[in-house]
């Protein structure tokens, strides 16, 4: 028998028939944990594809390890996604996260999966994110409407791009429309002054180090994060609104939420399966009402307290 509550965010469901309802424990730190899980997972592809690829005296990367590496990131993201099916209640959010893991992973056991794999994936980033957020009625729900809009036309034109399914030249349009959403996650920042200061001192470090060695920092973020035509200081801003985007949702408590402005940063642009998978997955973490993911905890609270 299925429960349907309503809350701020629209209604979901809870099934005491669903593993997770024998899950001791709060349900955000079950989130949280498999969102860390996964930025633990990309992290550490992404760190061996750079060193891999140094434009200098490289550091000894075997293509075994690297390739154990992506496998890796795969997996974790594909369970961490089946993981948030399991654990929400929200219908959107688990049809959505579940038709992207199921179609992030067919193209990595053959490629005649690629369309339907971009296709799929495509939309069910689509029903993750612009079906819970919903149709906006009110200048806040816009906001949050518009950035969900820009990470899935990002990973709609960057998929599209990269397996040949539209102009190879729009890649750029794809990474322009990514880092464009990730500058807007920085509604989620608030108020948070001190959140606020610690973005701006990552956004100069970041520019700094950029531009010690812009050849080394352009050929990094190529190669390792699959960055096409942004701007640096773009870059280095989005870089910056992550890390306050992470400062003010530990200040909060909200660690998933700071785990999936990790993802963002370390995911690099959605060119791949598994990028994509981790760019819809960090986005899904930081946009998402806490309630969508887990809506054991948030019955009780309101718009305000959940949402940007």
């Amino acid at each position: 028998m299925t429960t349907e509550v309503h809350d701020e965010d629209g209604p979901t469901d809870t099934d005491p028939g669903l593993p997770t309802a024998r899950w001791t424990g709060d349900r955000e730190r079950v989130v949280a944990g498999l969102g860390l899980a996964a930025l633990l997972a990309v992290a550490g592809a992404t760190a061996l594809r750079t060193l891999y690829n140094l434009p200098f005296d490289p550091v000894p990367v075997s293509p075994s390890s690297r390739s154990v590496a992506g496998a890796a990131m795969l997996a974790v993201l594909t369970v961490t996604l089946v993981g948030l099916v399991l654990s929400t209640g929200r219908r959107t959010v688990r049809v959505g996260l579940l038709f992207a893991a199921v179609f992030g992973v067919l193209p990595a056991f053959d490629a005649a999966a690629t369309l339907p794999g971009a296709v799929g994936v495509t939309g069910g980033a689509s029903l993750a994110l612009l079906g819970t957020v919903g149709v906006p009625d009110s200048y806040r729900a816009f906001r949050r409407f518009a950035v969900a809009a820009g990470f899935v036309a990002g990973v709609a034109v960057s998929l599209a791009a990269a397996t040949g399914l539209v102009d190879v030249g729009l890649r750029q349009t794809g990474s322009l429309l990514v880092v464009a959403a990730i500058l807007g996650t920085g509604i989620r920042v608030q108020r948070d002054r001190l959140a606020a200061a610690v973005g701006v001192l990552v956004l100069v470090a970041t520019l700094a180090l950029t531009g010690a060695n812009p050849y080394v920092a352009g050929s990094a973020l190529l190669v390792a994060f699959a960055v096409v035509g942004v701007p640096h200081l773009l870059v280095a801003a989005a870089v910056g609104v992550c890390a306050a985007v992470g400062t003010a949702a530990v200040r909060r408590g909200e660690y998933a939420t700071a785990t999936g402005a990790g993802l963002l940063v370390v995911a690099g642009m959605p060119a791949t399966f598994p990028r994509a998978l981790a760019v819809l997955l960090g986005a899904a973490l930081v946009l998402l009402p806490a309630g969508a993911l887990a809506p054991g905890t948030d019955r009780g609270r309101s718009e305000t307290e959940v949402a940007p």
